[in-house]
């Protein structure tokens, strides 16, 4: 595969001010994406090529990075199992250090590298934040922050509990459709939607193609 495709399935998605947190919900492990990882991590659509990736970053933030920067931050995803299918960018470093690698990607690079860390899971959190923040991963209600409430999510998602804002039985998961019907005119219809549905209570209208007006509404409504 050439056209690397983000992971979406079986992981908790928390977005920070400059960075991303994913928590994979199968291996209980956590990463921290800084904000140029994360970037390539939310451009792997299956549409572009590393070599398209790095174009966009570059048309979005004026600045200048190569192909070497995106594949050093696909390796990353890669190595944390945070990209679907079979990509794999290891034979573009083959014989190279990990500093050498480093070094590589940055040469020409004008902004921070991409860096990926491990952090600790939201059950080892608990003892230290006073609860696990929403979409984190739980057992049951008393685990969460005050506000929140344990419980499975729906919508296509694995049926493994985490700590949600809202009061449905059920919650929907980060990119699942945010209730039923999905389809809606405006941001404003959504917010209402995610406040009723999403696990976070929050979610983005986007154009969607299965949204036709006449027998929908014009965007699709998924929850972040």
């Amino acid at each position: 595969m050439t056209k690397p495709i983000a992971r979406r399935t079986d992981i908790v998605i928390k977005e920070l001010r400059d960075e991303v947190i994913i928590y994979d919900l199968m291996e209980n492990e956590a990463f921290c994406l800084n904000e140029t990882s994360a970037m390539v991590w939310n451009l792997c659509n299956g549409r572009r090529t590393a070599e398209e990736i790095g174009i966009e970053i570059n048309r979005i933030l004026k600045k200048t990075v190569t192909e070497d920067f995106v594949r050093l931050a696909l390796y990353q995803l890669e190595e944390k199992n945070l990209l679907e299918g079979e990509y794999s960018t290891k034979s573009n470093f083959a014989g190279l250090s990990r500093r050498e690698v480093i070094r590589r990607a940055g040469v020409a690079a004008s902004i921070a590298l991409p860096i990926i860390s491990s952090v600790v899971a939201p059950s080892a959190l608990m003892a230290q934040s006073g609860g696990v923040a929403v979409l984190g991963a739980c057992a049951s209600t008393p685990d969460c922050q005050p506000g929140l409430t344990c419980k499975s999510c729906s919508g296509g998602c694995p049926n493994v509990p985490a700590c949600c804002v809202n009061t449905d039985l059920a919650a929907r998961a980060p990119g699942s459709t945010a209730g039923n019907p999905a389809c809606v005119s405006n941001q404003a219809q959504c917010d209402t939607l995610a406040s009723q549905h999403c696990c976070s209570g929050l979610a983005t209208a986007a154009p969607f193609p299965g949204c036709v007006v006449g027998f929908g509404l014009p965007q699709e409504c998924i929850c972040n």
